[in-house]
């Protein structure tokens, strides 16, 4: 960008081609296609693109990274008719390793606090269960009268001490109903056996 506006406003094609950057190169090419001006004449003198565009991966003569070329036209009069701007791609790989180096540590690392966070969340939302379970493991034949505690709100987990509570009530009426039939039925029989046991002694007896 520094190169096209500098071209733009009549600098020379000389001080509009010096980038002061290790990673860049610049050529100015004039109108016949050959090179007026580049940031290294010495290795830089025959045009690396003879029509505007990109280029990805392009090798630069005399030097070993491969670069991304970018050609514009020129505006002006300033005898260049084409600026080609390369980077390269060198910083790219650079990047993308140092990026993926971050996410091979960071990810595993996010991925085990979540785990933890999410292990403490589920532990706390089942403390409750628990809680009830000990209360259930503690109610015997004995102790069918004991209920268990309701946690507060409205959620499934409330609504499952209300059932167990529930489920307790049915267990110690159908205890009671069996301890009344148990009492009525010897109330029944105990008559008819004491009339039996009476004629059974009698004959005994004569």
């Amino acid at each position: 960008v520094s190169t096209l506006s500098q071209a733009g406003s009549g600098v020379g094609p000389a001080q509009a081609s010096t980038t002061g950057r290790n990673g860049g190169v610049v050529q100015l090419v004039g109108q016949d296609g050959t090179v007026v001006a580049s940031d290294r004449p010495e290795r830089l003198k025959v045009a690396l693109r003879t029509t505007p565009g990109v280029t990805e991966s392009a090798v630069v003569p005399g030097l070993a990274d491969s670069f991304t070329l970018v050609a514009r036209r020129a505006t002006g009069d300033t005898g260049v008719a084409l600026i080609i701007v390369g980077r390269s791609t060198e910083q790219r790989h650079e990047t993308r390793a140092e990026t993926a180096g971050v996410l091979a540590t960071a990810v595993p690392l996010i991925v085990l606090a979540l785990g933890l966070i999410l292990w403490i969340s589920v532990g706390r939302a089942l403390r409750p269960v628990e809680v009830m379970r000990e209360e259930a493991d503690r109610i015997t034949v004995a102790q069918l009268r004991r209920r268990l505690q309701i946690p507060p709100g409205e959620d499934e987990i409330p609504r499952l001490a209300r059932t167990l509570n529930e489920m307790l009530d049915r267990i110690d009426e159908g205890q009671r109903l069996q301890r009344q039939f148990v009492s009525d039925a010897s109330h029944e029989l105990r008559s008819p056996l004491a009339v039996i046991r009476q004629a059974a002694e009698i004959a005994s007896a004569y």
